[in-house]
């Protein structure tokens, strides 16, 4: 019912690369929001996750931020079933990428 009305602030929050602690509170938003109203979530999918995508290519974003991003994909899916095969190739393709990412042995945050 009132997601049109707030889709405007969600993006802005989702494309806030710069203030990543905004950023990351938008992407546990989508999570919560896609858990909450299910099916009805379909209709706003392609700019979330279009923005979703945006902060995963993003080399500027916090790195805190980039794995509850990959965890909204799984929460949309879960929302919207069948209806999130189109961003499907893509959203494996990121999860792919992800899960070739090499820490270095020097970096304990980035390792745990």
């Amino acid at each position: 019912k009132y997601m049109g009305a707030l889709q405007p602030f969600l993006m802005n929050g989702l494309r806030n690369f710069e203030a990543y602690q905004v950023c990351t509170v938008a992407v546990g938003l989508v999570g919560d929001i896609s858990r909450s109203i299910e099916g009805a979530m379909q209709p706003f999918c392609d700019e979330i996750m279009s923005a979703l995508i945006e902060a995963l290519q993003n080399s500027a974003l916090h790195r805190s931020v980039k794995p509850p991003v990959l965890s909204s994909f799984g929460d949309i899916a879960m929302a919207i079933g069948a209806s999130y095969e189109p961003y499907l190739q893509l959203s494996l393709m990121m999860l792919l990428q992800a899960a070739q990412t090499q820490a270095p042995d020097d970096d304990e945050d980035l390792i745990d």
